[in-house]
């Protein structure tokens, strides 16, 4: 059983404090009664020293001075009869002992007291120690040495404490009794308390009533039954508003999962019949064309670009909601980046006559580190909005780089303006809120999803960058991105241009497994990777891929991801697996996929491919993706 202190109650605090209270005070009465009466009575032995010593004085006086010692000693004999008087001794001028009443012969004489000691411990007996000096018409006859008993005030003093201490306890254990009795009345209800208190604690939402009366210790318990009443009342709400939240919570996440699947899924649905459409057009752009069929297939790809701009924006969107959108750091060339965005819309500029064009503001420092990918995101949103917001004048980059204290750093400043319609006042915040537009007739006239600005800012502030706009209706807008970017010892990025001779001679002659279930993907794939003198076998799906690569030695596999009877994940699984137990030389696969999501990336790379490439794809795109594993394979 586990002991309870007694300063964990009430009662027992009450009765230590009350018990504390009494000590002290009778442990004063007692010291205080001590006190005086050893004042006092020292006071009388005192007095009786100054009574005795002249009657002594008087009467061995004469004796001493005609060496009567006989008569001295008979003197001091009769002194040392009356009680109190422990010796008294004569000695003569010379200090030599002519007379002894009580003191052990031989022994020195005790120095004089210069005052009265009750608790003199070097003392064999309570005693006042007295030398008064024998005179006789002036002149020096001796000394008197007195010792007057103090025992019977001693043992007076012992008395009176040990019946103060006797006294102190019987009162203090009567006021023991007395405060026991009173906590009683005063607590009784308390426990009551304490133990409801206790099962509340517990979890007991519900605990019997306490006893309830007019005194305050009864009022106490009124107001703890209610209390309990409204706790248990509230507990209740609580409990419910949590199961619905948490019920809340669970449907919350069964959507966000529906609605990833959903995505990824129209990703995949989207991105299959795009990479048709844009493969298509660009092999047809490639061949013989008359100027008009160009320009409608030039329109078609267009058009293409941009409603897979629009499905980019969405899936970034959803990135940014999920958390999962990340930063890659890889050295960047500002100037290329400048160009490709430039070059990207000079068409669309040119067919609105508009001037699109960028400028440096000082030096454009090398080797410095981000993520060029998505720098050209942002640009490419904000020229393009500028493009279609401004029907007359021009649309202008400016880049400016300064220098931090830290040496380390960068701050590079990204100016996008144009001339066009501007934006009112009282929307230049909201213009960065997912599907916002500045007017609704903006939307009509000119189109677009509203989130491209709402992805700038959320891009921007990944960078750890921050975004300002300045806006007048009727004159344009200005777009100014900060940055600070790292410096890195490296060289400068290559440019991403695919080397045409290069591919060439790498991929000439070489064996590729294309595997796709789609009849225009594999079309488009194996023309393009044709072109490049490669020799392509198709398998529509992961089973004839395992059955096609074990009847013939491959330098590369293109692998969809969702097909039917076995996915392009398994079927590499098996092929890595059957490298492993041949003991056969890797061979590189890359995902060619629909499936945009980084968990469809993450997974492929998982499985054991090499590399990823998502749908849409761009014909330099895949050739340069080809080459540059098939060159490492040689290597």
């Amino acid at each position: 059983m586990k002991f309870a202190s007694p300063l964990r109650s009430v009662r027992g605090q009450l009765l230590i404090v009350a018990i504390v209270i009494e000590s002290v005070m009778l442990s004063l009465l007692v010291a205080n009664s001590l006190r005086l009466l050893t004042t006092h009575m020292g006071r009388q032995a005192q007095q009786h020293v100054d009574e005795i010593v002249p009657v002594l004085s008087a009467a061995i006086v004469a004796p001493l001075a005609q060496r009567d010692y006989a008569t001295v000693q008979a003197v001091l004999d009769e002194s040392t009869k009356v009680g109190g008087i422990d010796y008294v001794v004569v000695a003569n001028k010379d200090g030599r002992l002519v007379a002894n009443s009580g003191w052990p012969v031989g022994t020195p004489l005790p120095a004089a007291d210069s005052r009265l000691d009750l608790f003199d411990n070097q003392k064999d007996k309570p005693r006042y120690d007295v030398v008064v000096p024998i005179t006789a018409y002036g002149q020096k006859m001796g000394k008197l040495h007195i010792g007057l008993d103090l025992s019977q005030i001693r043992t007076a003093h012992d008395q009176l404490f040990t019946q103060g201490i006797g006294i102190a306890l019987l009162e203090m254990l009567c006021s023991a009794g007395l405060m026991i009795l009173l906590g009683y009345f005063l607590t009784r209800h308390l426990g009551d308390l304490t133990r409801a208190s206790e099962a509340v604690a517990a979890g007991n939402l519900t605990p019997p009533p306490v006893p309830e009366g007019k005194d305050d210790v009864g009022r106490l318990g009124a107001a703890f039954n209610a209390m309990s009443r409204a706790v248990g009342e509230r507990i209740h709400e609580l409990t419910a508003a949590r199961d619905e939240q948490a019920r809340l919570a669970r449907s919350a996440e069964l959507a966000a999962q529906a609605k990833t699947a959903f995505l990824a899924t129209m990703s995949h649905e989207i991105r299959t019949p795009m990479n048709g459409i844009l493969g298509m057009t660009e092999l047809a752009l490639k061949t013989e064309l008359t100027e008009e069929q160009r320009e409608y297939l030039t329109w078609v790809k267009s058009s293409g670009d941009n409603l897979m701009r629009v499905l980019n924006d969405i899936l970034d969107f959803s990135k940014f909601n999920d958390g999962k959108l990340a930063l890659e750091k890889t050295p960047l060339d500002l100037a290329g980046i400048l160009d490709s965005v430039v070059n990207l819309y000079a068409i669309v500029a040119g067919n609105k006559g508009l001037r699109l064009y960028w400028e440096a503001e000082g030096e454009i420092p090398d080797h410095l580190l981000g993520d060029p990918v998505r720098i050209q995101q942002v640009l490419n949103n904000l020229v393009s909005n500028a493009i279609k917001f401004t029907e007359r004048g021009e649309v202008a980059i400016r880049i400016g780089c300064q220098p931090e204290a830290d040496s380390r750093y960068w701050r590079v400043r990204l100016t996008v303006s144009d001339t066009g319609i501007g934006i009112p006042a009282d929307k230049l915040t909201a213009i960065f809120d997912p599907f916002a537009q500045a007017e609704e007739w903006t939307t009509r006239k000119y189109g677009g999803t509203g989130l491209g600005l709402s992805i700038v800012d959320r891009l921007v502030r990944l960078m750890h960058g921050a975004i300002q706009l300045d806006s007048t209706p009727g004159q344009g807008s200005r777009f100014v991105i900060d940055m600070v970017l790292e410096r890195s010892d490296s060289g400068q990025p290559e440019a991403a241009e695919l080397d045409q001779e290069h591919a060439r001679r790498t991929l000439a002659g070489k064996r590729i497994l294309l595997v796709e279930d789609t009849p225009v993907n594999q079309k488009i794939a194996e023309k393009l990777l044709q072109r490049y003198g490669c020799r392509v076998a198709i398998a529509a799906n992961g089973v004839q891929a395992l059955a096609v690569a074990d009847g013939q030695e491959f330098d590369l596999v293109l692998m969809d991801i969702q097909m039917p009877e076995m996915d392009g994940l398994e079927a590499t699984r098996r092929l890595r697996r059957r490298e492993s137990e041949r003991t056969l030389p890797r061979c590189p696969i890359i995902a060619m996929t629909a499936n945009a999501m980084q968990d469809d990336r993450d997974q492929c790379l998982a499985s054991g491919m090499d590399d990823f490439i998502a749908k849409p794809f761009r014909a330099d795109e895949l050739v340069a993706t080809v080459a540059h594993y098939l060159h490492a394979a040689e290597e």
